[in-house]
């Protein structure tokens, strides 16, 4: 399998939403796969972007450190994604 696959369904994925965010590798990493999958490549560049929006909600009940560090992690996440937009929802 090529490492720039995308597969069919996701050709059409708008939206993706992520609840409980822990800001972990493989989070970050399934994350990086949609942005990319979800923007316009060879003969899909002219459509655009398909995904349009993430939506990425902190956990509850953190401690100030922690939130802070979720929150740092997932504006990187906005800064990769441009121009996918990406809303942080705080607890």
């Amino acid at each position: 399998m090529n490492s720039h696959t995308t597969y069919e369904c996701l050709k059409t994925l708008k939206v993706v939403v992520v609840r409980n965010f822990c800001g972990g590798s493989n989070e970050l990493d399934v994350l990086m796969f949609f942005i990319r999958s979800g923007r316009g490549s060879g003969s899909d560049r002219e459509r655009g972007d398909v995904l349009e929006l993430i939506e990425i909600y902190l956990p509850n009940e953190l401690d100030k450190t922690r939130l802070k560090s979720l929150r740092f992690r997932a504006e990187r996440v906005q800064h990769i994604a441009r121009p996918i937009q990406v809303l942080v929802h705080d607890p």
